[in-house]
């Protein structure tokens, strides 16, 4: 095992003559703030090992990249924050040669989020072949201390997740991104098992808080809950309705569902993040008793095309 005592610097180098290596995460003793998770990453068993590069100048490490590999072929990019503009190019070579170096069938699609005032980071993204998607609102909602309201009647049939309504779940999928207002540019980037693959190892899937309505035999929107253990909340991963249900007060219903179930099931808080050019979904949660949290700026990148 290599030993490395150096911390990530944003001094102003050459970044072309910068080398990049494969990192042991174990070799990174001093990591700063925005990677210090990865420290315990590797005994979390239920996590993959992610893959971790660093760019070097002058024998010092100067910048870190690590992808982090998710179920549906979808990679997270986590990198160090660069503090000064001209650093932003050594990281942008470094983020653009990591995703160059995705294992084959591991991942068509890259996502990393920057803090909204974070400029040199958001630069070294844009420069890396990424595309800003959205600025993300987070929301959370406790499930103690106050009264959900009543589920309102409808006309749909609420399910829970069985592996026989796969199809159905794929179909509602499909069509919840006709015209959406969440984050619109995912549309056709990944294949609809993809998306539902994703979605599954997003913290720790639970069938009875995957929710289809089905209106006159006809999957029309899907509500996925998944708890998260390590932050012990549940996470609202999805919601979304074919266009032709919208505007009906169904979003509310089949939320409202969902948070009745987490609070049967004992989860004391739920979390979300949401497109912020989605104002119907920001009010529909406002109502629904969540608060912002913080912001976020979410960007991607194709492999398929760059």
């Amino acid at each position: 095992m290599r030993q490395r005592s150096s911390t990530p610097s944003t001094s102003g180098t050459d970044a072309s003559s910068a080398e990049i290596r494969p990192l042991d995460l174990e070799e990174i003793s001093d990591l700063p703030a925005e990677l210090s998770w990865l420290q315990a990453y590797p005994h979390d068993q239920a996590l993959p090992l992610p893959q971790a590069w660093g760019s070097f100048a002058a024998g010092r490490l100067r910048h870190v990249a690590v992808l982090v590999y998710q179920g549906g072929r979808t990679g997270l990019l986590f990198t160090s924050r660069p503090k000064r503009r001209d650093a932003a190019t050594g990281l942008a070579r470094l983020a653009d040669h990591a995703c160059r170096h995705v294992p084959a069938g591991a991942a068509t699609l890259v996502q990393a989020l920057t803090p909204p005032d974070q400029t040199p980071m958001q630069t070294a993204l844009a420069d890396a072949n990424f595309h800003r998607l959205a600025g993300l609102t987070y929301m959370q909602r406790s499930l103690r201390g106050s009264r959900l309201p009543v589920t309102p009647q409808h006309e749909g049939v609420i399910e829970s997740w069985r592996p026989e309504l796969r199809g159905e779940f794929l179909q509602a999928i499909d069509q919840s991104y006709l015209q959406t207002m969440d984050c619109p540019d995912l549309r056709g980037l990944r294949a609809t098992e993809d998306i539902l693959v994703g979605h599954m190892s997003t913290g720790q899937f639970d069938p009875r808080l995957w929710l289809l309505l089905r209106i006159e035999q006809r999957p029309a929107g899907l509500l996925l809950l998944n708890p998260i253990s390590q932050i012990q909340c549940v996470e609202l991963v999805y919601l979304g309705l074919a266009p032709a249900y919208r505007g009906r007060s169904l979003g509310r219903a089949l939320t409202l569902a969902g948070l009745h179930r987490c609070a049967r099931h004992g989860h004391r808080r739920v979390t979300l993040a949401v497109d912020e050019a989605n104002e119907p979904a920001i009010q529909l949660y406002k109502q629904l008793g969540f608060y912002p949290t913080a912001r976020k700026v979410a960007w991607i990148r194709n492999l398929q095309v760059t």
